[in-house]
Formats: structure tokens, sequence, C-alpha cells
């Protein structure tokens, strides 16, 4: 698979240059955040290797960052953008959602 842009339904992994692994179940609009290097900067990131929800997908195609906004439920905060290191590979998972 090349891109989800024109995607409604399923989920998928999506791997980055940077070694970052994310799931993204379309129907339940559910994300989560891997890393199977871990680096010092991943603990910045909010909810990290939890679900969150997602909003939109912005970009999310094989040789481009991926972009997504997502709600991390945070008061006063409507929602905030995710932007990834390059989309190296996409693939579809089983119905099931697990990582």
């Amino acid at each position: 698979m090349k891109s989800l842009m024109d995607v409604a339904q399923g989920t998928y992994r999506v791997s980055t240059l940077s070694g970052a692994t994310y799931v993204i179940d379309l129907g339940a609009q559910l994300l989560c955040r891997a890393h199977d290097r871990p680096t010092e900067s991943d603990s910045t990131l909010r909810q990290n290797g939890d679900f969150v929800d997602l909003v939109a997908i912005i970009e999310c195609s094989i040789g481009r960052p991926m972009i997504l906004l997502i709600n991390l439920n945070l008061p006063g905060v409507e929602y905030t953008t995710r932007r990834s290191t390059m989309v190296v590979a996409i693939e579809s998972l089983a119905s099931s959602g697990n990582p």
C-alpha cells in the first residue's frame, strides 16, 4: 500500500524512517505510536504508546512525512498536530486492530 489518503476503513501499521511505528485504526479513529529504537526524544511526545483520538489524516503516503491531527483530550485544546519523519511502509493489519 502506498497511501492512506483515500482509505476510509481498516487498521494499518505505518513505519517511518526514524524507526517509529504507528497503528492507525480508521474505523475507531484511533492512533498509537510505538518506537522500535527508543530515544531520549520519545519521552517528550505526549501519550506515546497509548491510543489517542485521530481527528484527521493530512498526509500519509510513502516517501512523505506523515501529518496527523490528534486529540489528546487536554482542556482548552481542540486538537494538535503530529508530524513524523518520512513514511517508509504502510501495511494492512487484521481487523482486530492489535499492533
